[in-house]
């Protein structure tokens, strides 16, 4: 879906093609052909335009996108990182639970002599 103003000017080229008056006929006749690619000159010059403004347009999303990109590695990198920060604390309430269970075994021993 175009823009608004996009859309607008396609209107515009639209009718200003429909209702494009007739080349008047100077005191010197000019064939058919030479018309014909005063037109087509005409037109491809309008569609020119058109694509300059829809590359312009399609560099600016390439831009959004690349920031984009950036932004989601970015992201992933941290999610990583946060799932290796949760690993490396499971490890350590394992190990703090081995080091109890080996302090209260060791207190039983001592309580029994």
């Amino acid at each position: 879906m175009l823009p608004d103003n996009e859309e607008e000017e396609e209107e515009a080229i639209l009718i200003a093609t429909a209702k494009r008056p007739k080349l008047q006929r100077n005191s010197f006749p000019r064939n058919q052909q030479e018309n014909e690619e005063e037109e087509q000159t005409i037109l491809l010059t309008s569609v020119s335009k058109q694509l300059e403004k829809q590359n312009t347009q399609i560099n600016k999303i390439l831009q959004m996108l690349q920031s984009v990109v950036k932004q989601v590695k970015s992201t992933e990198r941290q999610l990583e990182l946060v799932k290796q920060t949760q690993l490396q604390i499971k490890q350590v309430q394992k190990q703090a639970s081995q080091i109890q269970k080996e302090l209260i075994k060791k207190n039983k021993k001592k309580m029994k002599r």
